[in-house]
């Protein structure tokens, strides 16, 4: 029979915002790098701010070495505060912290024995900051655990949908990362031996202010214990994560060396600056699944039979990313040759400008498969989403290779946005075969997008640049109007038998 679903509107509303504090998180940060580092570069010279980048680049690899334990535990951690089982919550956190604890120092030694195996071949530098860089490098070394347990804690300040709180300890971090090395040079403390100890000094005290959050969160942590046979559960759903960690950013970064190999390294920079403006948008729909993880999770845990308001809950949250990334990618396709003229010249607008629209059509279609990703996370289906990564790489090596050949830069342009419709359209399998009757919207989606893409590919063949930015604004309002259509217009129904 046929039935109406209402979905719940405050559940939805507490994803907005905490979506909202999760992109704020993410952005400033960067926001505050681009108008430090200039003055960074200047204060300590070229070779210390090279080193520099390296010690920032280890705090963020190594975090991978929680091994997928901290989504986990948000999700188990979600689970538990659905069935009101505060023992089985402290035990899932004292486990899974523990154990991220024994992976943050395996990552220590192994960075450890990099660093004095590998002395001079991983860092080459100059006599003069020889000393400075070795005791840089072990401080930094000592931080891996707590790197690694602070995204332990940050996990479980986001199964307690403490997003706020999480948020605003990781902008306090994400700007202390670049802003005090500024001050402290400023200062006169110009030593990376002083700069990697204010960046631990910084992570230490967010992690302690972490401690206390979930500890409060939790009514109190209660005595540590570990429990064996959560082992194995967390281990089992981390270790996917952790494969699509490493296998999907490889496969968003790996085509850029190809083109230098095959192509040239002129040919790089045309293909990989409008990428990196691409990439950094997808900040937008991980926002959206970082908030989408914990709230799933725990509606899944109470409303198991009841799957109709999570089918609302994730056709609601594609449509909040589309409409979020929409007015980006409508640029990209837009304006791409005037904005790159006005950032990097004629010459590089000439050559990259078709890249960069090809990439706005990659982050639209990228925005409905990172929601999905979260949802298929939350449903404990991890694993499909490593294997399908897994099977996508050499398949995308293999089709690469002769687009990169024949077409040069623009192919792998073109191949990189057919690998996210393919993932994307797997992901939606994916979820089809968990929630079936969500298969009435594929084909309104497929619409929706479509109709959005003819508008704007039609309005950037207007030369006039007033008339172009008039439709520039009615291409962002578009896909309110269309959401605004598709669940008001027509309310949104499920059929069940």
């Amino acid at each position: 029979m046929k039935v109406s679903t209402k979905i719940s509107n405050s559940t939805f509303s507490n994803l907005v915002r905490y979506s909202a504090w999760n992109f704020i998180a993410l952005i400033l940060p960067l926001l505050v790098g681009l108008v430090t580092i200039p003055y960074l570069l200047q204060q300590i010279g070229i070779e210390r701010f090279g080193v520099l980048t390296i010690m920032w680049a280890i705090i963020g690899y190594f975090s991978l070495f929680d091994f997928g334990i901290s989504k986990a535990l948000t999700k188990k951690l979600a689970e538990g505060r659905a069935n009101e089982d505060l023992q089985i919550q402290r035990k899932v956190f004292w486990t899974a912290i523990q154990l991220m604890l024994g992976l943050g120092i395996l990552g220590w030694l192994v960075l450890m024995l990099l660093l004095l195996g590998l002395d001079n071949v991983l860092i080459k530098v100059s006599a003069d900051i020889k000393d400075e860089v070795d005791k840089a490098n072990l401080l930094i070394a000592f931080s891996i655990p707590l790197v690694v347990v602070s995204a332990g804690l940050r996990g479980s300040l986001e199964a307690y949908e403490k997003f706020r709180a999480s948020n605003i300890l990781r902008l306090i971090l994400g700007v202390w990362m670049f802003l005090a090395p500024a001050i402290g040079s400023g200062l006169g403390y110009t030593s990376l031996t002083q700069m990697a100890l204010i960046l631990i000094v910084g992570r230490g005290i967010a992690a302690i202010a972490s401690w206390f959050m979930v500890a409060h969160a939790m009514s109190g942590l209660g005595r540590p214990l570990f429990a064996k046979e959560l082992v194995i559960p967390l281990f089992s759903f981390g270790v996917w994560i952790t494969i699509s960690g490493v296998v999907g950013p490889l496969m968003v970064y790996l085509d850029r060396f190809l083109v230098g190999a095959f192509v040239g390294a002129v040919a790089v920079a045309y293909y990989a600056t409008p990428q990196d403006v691409a990439t950094k948008l997808i900040f937008i729909p991980i926002a959206i699944n970082a908030a989408l993880l914990p709230i799933i999770s725990k509606e899944l845990a109470v409303t198991a039979n009841e799957r109709a308001s999570l089918e609302g809950l994730l056709i609601k949250s594609i449509w909040l990313g589309l409409i979020c990334i929409a007015p980006f990618c409508a640029a990209m396709l837009m304006f791409s040759n005037e904005l790159l003229t006005l950032w990097l010249g004629k010459n590089f607008a000439d050559q990259g400008s078709v890249v960069a629209q090809l990439f706005g059509v990659g982050i639209l279609i990228n925005a409905v498969g990172t929601v999905l990703v979260s949802y298929l996370y939350a449903s404990g289906q991890p694993s499909r989403v490593a294997k399908l990564h897994l099977a996508e790489l050499p398949l995308y090596l293999i089709v690469l290779y002769p687009a990169l050949i024949k077409f040069g830069f623009v192919g792998a342009a073109c191949v990189w946005v057919l690998r996210v419709l393919v993932d994307t359209t797997f992901l939606w399998h994916f979820t089809l075969n968990i929630l079936p009757k969500m298969c009435c919207h594929t084909l309104k989606l497929l619409g929706v997008i479509a109709v959005f893409l003819v508008f704007v590919v039609i309005s950037a063949q207007f030369n006039s640049l007033t008339s172009k930015l008039w439709l520039f604004m009615i291409s962002c309002l578009l896909p309110g109007l269309l959401a605004y259509w598709y669940f008001y217009h027509k309310p949104l129904k499920v059929y069940t038998t």
